[in-house]
């Protein structure tokens, strides 16, 4: 799944919240910058630069305590998670149709109308890109600001293919497994950052510890 309009994400995020589902993992479709990555390869990101242009970050516009600390930008927690779950999910297929797994790698995420020259690329070279992809923003910061933890998930394109969302049916069962098997292992009880992410503002009284009220309801 991927959201191109932040309006679509917002209430994708709301939505998730409200029915109680605190975990998001964003599909996400990849277009390598490091050499060392081929179509195929699956990769579960560690690191962000956002360079996707004026795009609505916020729930909470106009005000100033929707600034909440993106460092790390997605959760570890899930992020392992779904990390276990690939590495099982792909030992039980032969060699000659796995496709490799990377656990670290840093995302840079870009506009969809966009088209990066070389020179772009080498720039995300330098500062130590290793995709590029037009998902996760503005996902990520919202899924942090109500809370919810969120992780990318995304494979490796062709160079050229810019067939949005067109996958092979192996690529689409790896995925579906990984998904699965990441679910039934999450925890019911979050230990990491994200499930307090706000906390820092409720105690300074800037909002109610009930987070229904942070904001109106999605329409």
């Amino acid at each position: 799944m991927r959201w191109a309009q932040a309006d679509t994400a917002e209430a994708l995020i709301y939505a998730l919240r409200a029915s109680n589902l605190p975990y998001l993992i964003e599909l996400v479709e990849l277009q390598a910058i490091n050499h060392l990555l081929e179509p195929g390869d699956l990769l579960i990101a560690h690191d962000l630069i956002d360079l996707a242009g004026p795009v609505q970050r916020t729930f909470f516009r106009h005000k100033g305590y929707g600034f909440l600390p993106h460092n790390p930008p997605f959760c570890p927690v899930l992020r392992h998670y779904c990390s276990a779950a690939a590495l099982s999910v792909l030992a039980t297929m032969a060699c000659d149709v796995r496709p490799r797994l990377f656990r670290r790698g840093t995302y840079a995420a870009v506009p969809a109308d966009v088209a990066l020259s070389e020179e772009h690329r080498q720039v995300l070279i330098d500062w130590g890109a290793d995709v590029v992809g037009t998902g996760v923003i503005p996902t990520s910061g919202l899924a942090r600001e109500l809370e919810l933890c969120y992780a990318p998930l995304g494979w490796v394109q062709q160079a050229g293919d810019e067939s949005s969302g067109a996958l092979g049916e192996a690529t689409t069962n790896v995925l579906r497994a990984v998904i699965q098997a990441t679910a039934l292992a999450l925890p019911v009880e979050r230990g990491c950052a994200c499930a307090s992410a706000m906390q820092g503002v409720v105690e300074r009284g800037l909002v109610e510890p009930d987070w229904q009220t942070w904001l109106p309801p999605a329409t």
